[in-house]
């Protein structure tokens, strides 16, 4: 690609990108650009299907000589990485890439062709959104995990690449697979740790902010052999634990901003849990913290 910036002014562009099994993975942002890829740049690459998932910036893509498309925050470009095309965001943007050989996607039944045509997928899809969310976390996450994890984590992301084009002949057995009730798990998880602290957190908009039923949700959360109530208590007295070492907040504040309604109840959790109460706790921490000089 030649980056070019959008003003009079020099791009800035980072980039990070991971070669993964059959999967390429990577990293942008930058300031407001022009992205070209010519015939002379695109002869020599593979015939790639090129994922790009916008995070925050509206772009304008033009591919075929004649196509042009808007895209959106959360929408995908797609592209062929042999062939030419032109981006330009509009203000500064950041990005994920997913590069996924057009052999993988046709040995699974997906037919890019169309999708090349229209240029992207809208990002209001579940399925979308799904692949948006999980990559999102595998990026963030990637420099903690062994090797092994991130090879696993890269399967996943194929499949929900599959999935969210429509693989003819695993679409149904995608859906119901592994994959897909990591990725979906992962989601909600971190749906719940967004808010943590609202007391009205529970299965029912959980479940409605998902389009899934209770049963599924329940299903899901045995497979990390946990319920969604043992996983949301278990957060919110670890952020409560972590909090008590700040000496100038109460015990109820804490439990209250931990999204605890019920002093009694955080009380008798947070000991079982931990076998002290939170001023037990709060004691051992202060007393093992630094001594402050002044």
């Amino acid at each position: 690609l030649d980056v070019l910036p959008a003003k009079q002014t020099t791009p800035k562009l980072n980039a990070s990108i991971w070669s993964v099994g059959d999967l390429t993975i990577g990293a942008f942002d930058g300031s407001a650009v022009k992205m070209v890829r010519t015939d002379a740049l695109a002869q020599d690459c593979s015939d790639d299907l090129i994922m790009c998932i916008e995070r925050k910036a509206h772009i304008r893509a033009a591919w075929g000589g004649t196509r042009e498309r808007e895209l959106a925050p959360g929408d995908i470009h797609l592209w062929r990485a042999d062939c030419s095309m032109r981006v330009e965001t509009k203000g500064g943007f950041s990005a994920f890439l997913l590069a996924v050989p057009r052999v993988v996607l046709s040995n699974h039944g997906v037919d890019i062709d169309p999708f090349l045509h229209e240029g992207g997928l809208c990002g209001n899809m579940p399925e979308t959104r799904l692949l948006s969310r999980y990559t999102d976390t595998l990026i963030s996450e990637i420099g903690a995990l062994s090797r092994q994890s991130v090879e696993r984590c890269a399967v996943h992301v194929r499949d929900l690449v599959i999935l969210a084009l429509g693989g003819a002949r695993d679409a149904a057995h995608l859906a119901n697979g592994r994959s897909v009730r990591v990725a979906r798990l992962c989601a909600i998880k971190s749906d719940i740790e967004a808010r943590l602290t609202d007391p009205g957190l529970n299965v029912a908009w959980i479940t409605k902010r998902h389009g899934i039923s209770e049963r599924y949700l329940r299903s899901l959360f045995a497979d990390d052999h946990m319920s969604f109530t043992s996983f949301v208590l278990e957060r919110r007295l670890m952020r409560a634990h972590a909090a008590l070492s700040q000496s100038g907040r109460s015990v109820s504040e804490i439990a209250y901003s931990c999204g605890f309604s019920d002093l009694s109840w955080f009380n008798r959790a947070f000991r079982q849990r931990f076998g002290m109460t939170p001023s037990e706790v709060r004691a051992r921490l202060l007393e093992l913290s630094p001594k402050q000089v002044g």
